[in-house]
């Protein structure tokens, strides 16, 4: 009887091991079918991602591919409108070196045709000179007479009477020709048209004029100036050196 309590026994620890060997079996089964679902829903996923990638680069090359295409073109197009372009700029390079030479020989003509006038000129001014040196310079003399009373008032009421005890005094003003000048009003001054002649003008202070032509008290006006550019002038207008002065 104890020898068959001790066989159960037996009997009943190896199957309890062996069972428990077989769960941990099926457990281990069960851990890997869920790592091998678990896996395989990575693997899919995986796949999807990978095939929207590729879909995503195979689309950014499409669009590449029609950039480049688009270039090449727009390449083709500019090289079309380069050679273009350089055939008008030799075809305008070959008409203005025409067109320069034409104009340089234009040019050289007129510059000798002046260059010729230029020889005339100073052979015409070296014979002025010449006749200038020999010549004397004629100056012109005007005579102011003035009516002097002894032992009468410094006014006449009757200026067109002459006193028989009247004497004469005689002023000179002689006109000459000097180095022309540029003079300023010193004031506002009247404008004569002759050495104590008639007003017939009045300017204005700092107006400028120039001059060649005075006498002792006079200046004859010869040229003026408005908005810095100079005019002749073709009449006479003199104006009292009192009034003026170099620039």
């Amino acid at each position: 009887m104890r020898y068959l309590l001790i066989l159960s026994l037996i009997v009943s620890t190896l199957f309890s091991n062996e069972i428990q060997r077989i769960e941990a079996i099926v457990d281990d089964i069960a851990k890997l079918r869920l790592k091998y679902e678990e896996c395989r829903v990575d693997l899919q996923n995986a796949n999807i991602n990978t095939k929207k990638s590729v879909q995503k680069e195979l689309k950014t090359c499409t669009n590449e591919k029609k950039q480049v295409e688009s270039l090449r073109y727009m390449l083709n197009e500019q090289k079309e409108k380069n050679a273009i372009l350089l055939a008008n700029i030799a075809s305008v390079e070959t008409n203005n070196t025409n067109k320069l030479e034409e104009k340089i020989l234009a040019l050289n003509k007129e510059l000798l045709h002046y260059k010729n006038l230029l020889e005339k000129k100073e052979i015409e001014i070296k014979n002025l000179k010449n006749r200038l040196a020999n010549k004397e310079c004629k100056t012109k003399v005007i005579t102011k007479t003035k009516v002097v009373f002894k032992d009468a008032p410094e006014t006449n009421v009757f200026p067109k009477l002459v006193p028989i005890n009247a004497s004469k005094k005689i002023d000179s003003e002689v006109i000459q020709e000097v180095k022309a000048s540029t003079f300023r009003l010193k004031s506002d001054a009247n404008i004569y048209d002759s050495i104590d002649g008639n007003i017939i003008n009045k300017w204005e202070k700092n107006r400028s004029f120039t001059s060649n032509i005075q006498t002792k008290s006079w200046i004859k006006i010869t040229g003026y100036f408005i908005d810095k550019k100079w005019h002749s002038v073709d009449k006479n207008l003199w104006v009292l050196k009192a009034k003026c002065k170099k620039r």
